[in-house]
C-alpha cells in the first residue's frame, strides 16, 4: 500500500471492516467440508434450492441487472466519490474489482443453467470460489503491501457471500 494514496487505503480499509462480521461469522460458524464447502451449510441451504429449481419451471427470466459489488461495497464507493469529489480522483468510481462482482451476480443469475437443487448449491459454491480468486488475483496486481490485503478482502467477500447470498436472493 506504500505506492497506493492514503484516500484508497482508507477506503479499503473501510470496505474490509464493514464487510469483517459478516465474514468472521460465516468463518467460525461453519468448518469446511472436503469439495471447499460445508455439509452444515449444504444441508440447510438445500431447501431454499429446491424451491429455486421449482419456481424457475417454466419461467423465462428478466434482463440481467447489477448492483456492482452487493453488501453496499459499491454503494459505498460511489457515496464516497459523491460526498468527496477529490476522492475520485484517486479512488475512482466503482471499486477497482468491481468486475468481479458483476461476473459473480451473472452466475448467480443464470445459476449455470443446473437443473436440481444439488447442482444449483454446487454452482453457487463455484461462483463465490471464483469471485474470490478474482479479486486476489487482481491484488496479486497491485504492490506487496497490498497484495495480502486483497487476499483478506477476498477472503471475507467469500464468507460475506456464502453467508448473505442465496438462491431466489
Amino acid at each position: 500500500m506504500k505506492n497506493m494514496p492514503m484516500r484508497r487505503q482508507v477506503l479499503i480499509l473501510s470496505i474490509v471492516i464493514i464487510i469483517a462480521t459478516l465474514a468472521m461469522s460465516a468463518f467460525f460458524l461453519h468448518g469446511r467440508d472436503n469439495s471447499g464447502g460445508n455439509a452444515v451449510e449444504r444441508r440447510a441451504e438445500l431447501w431454499a434450492h429446491k424451491r429455486l429449481m421449482r419456481v424457475r419451471k417454466g419461467i423465462v427470466p428478466g434482463p440481467f441487472i447489477t448492483d456492482g459489488c452487493s453488501g453496499g461495497m459499491s454503494a459505498l464507493w460511489q457515496g464516497m466519490g459523491d460526498t468527496f469529489p477529490v476522492l475520485t480522483k484517486s479512488i475512482g468510481t466503482s471499486p477497482p474489482w468491481e468486475q468481479c462482482c458483476v461476473t459473480h451476480d451473472k452466475a448467480y443469475f443464470d445459476a449455470a443453467d443446473t437443473t436440481n437443487a444439488e447442482q444449483s448449491f454446487d454452482a453457487r459454491l463455484v461462483a463465490d470460489h471464483i469471485l474470490s480468486k478474482c479479486v486476489a488475483d487482481f491484488g496479486k496486481q497491485q504492490t506487496a503491501p497490498a497484495k495480502h490485503e486483497y487476499q483478506l478482502l477476498a477472503d471475507m467477500m467469500y464468507s460475506a457471500v456464502r453467508l448473505g447470498g442465496a438462491p431466489c436472493s
